[in-house]
């Protein structure tokens, strides 16, 4: 970090925009339930994220902006998908965190996190 922002890395340069779509709750939910009836077809996290990544959350938003963690966010303006590229940064929120559910998502399934975004943007 310089100043308060984030120094743009190799990895996050090579890193392809995110296509947003409006916040779809039903979505999601039918992704989650297809997640879990058959946690080894990835296309459902993918969904999963399309779905909740939507630029339409309103109050949610709000709340979000509100919270300790949402100021934080704000304060720091790393983008969250930037955040799940760095598996320092992950650690970082240490245990009983997503982050550290993600990073065991990743090493029980061997991926490499550039390679989750790039098949997320792939399969948007």
């Amino acid at each position: 970090k310089t100043a308060g922002r984030t120094v743009m890395t190799e990895q996050h340069a090579a890193c392809p925009p995110y296509p947003w779509e409006p916040f779809n709750p039903i979505r999601a939910w039918n992704a989650f339930w297809g997640l879990v009836g058959d946690r080894d077809d990835t296309r459902y996290v993918f969904e999963f994220f399309r779905a909740v990544n939507g630029q339409s959350m309103g109050g949610i938003l709000g709340r979000f902006v509100n919270s300790e963690f949402g100021r934080s966010q704000i304060e720091d303006r790393t983008r969250f998908a930037e955040k799940l590229l760095d598996r320092e940064t992950l650690k970082s929120y240490g245990r009983g965190t997503f982050a550290a559910a993600y990073l065991h998502y990743l090493d029980t399934e061997n991926l490499d996190p550039l390679g989750v975004h790039v098949a997320a943007v792939e399969n948007a």
